[in-house]
């Protein structure tokens, strides 16, 4: 006896081993915050350069960027050295590579940018608060670029809400 099987249960057959050989698919959710928000919430709000990166597996196994930053100019908290120890999850090592969306860009020497920083002392790093919302890239010609201001302009700015948060 020939058994007929219907189109759907053939095609729902031949798909489902395909499920199971998927991997796991991650998201990022980062809540928005205002400039008055991140200002009145941060440690610490830099000016600075990248001088130095590294990427290496953290502690769970995952790929990390571990970058230096040299601090030109400190807007907001303690300065406590003329360099910051910043990390962020993703990079590359050999062939492997992981991809972070929202995650700052912290990885090329050479960049300039306002980072807002959360001090993780247990560790003597850095972490950019708000993945790259705390992260303000500015271009060789001085300008933030997410906003279109020069950069004094936009420190000045800060400079102003800092002192209405009572900072």
């Amino acid at each position: 006896m020939l058994r007929i099987i219907p189109r759907r249960l053939l095609a729902l057959g031949l798909t489902a081993p395909l499920f199971a050989l998927a991997g796991n698919a991650g998201a990022t959710t980062i809540v928005k915050r205002t400039l008055d928000e991140m200002v009145r919430e941060v440690d610490r709000i830099v000016v600075g350069e990248i001088v130095s990166v590294e990427q290496d597996w953290d502690d769970d196994e995952m790929i990390s960027t571990f970058a230096t930053l040299r601090v030109d100019q400190q807007i907001l908290g303690d300065a406590t050295s003329a360099t910051i120890e910043l990390r962020s999850p993703g990079g590359t090592i050999g062939e492997f590579s992981t991809t972070v969306p929202g995650s700052p860009e912290i990885d090329r020497i050479g960049s300039r940018m306002i980072v807002f920083l959360w001090n993780d002392r247990a560790e003597s790093m850095s972490n950019v608060a708000y993945w790259g919302l705390g992260q303000y890239l500015v271009s060789n010609e001085g300008i933030v670029e997410r906003t279109g201001q020069p950069l004094s302009e936009f420190v000045h700015h800060l400079e102003t809400r800092i002192e209405r948060a009572g900072r």
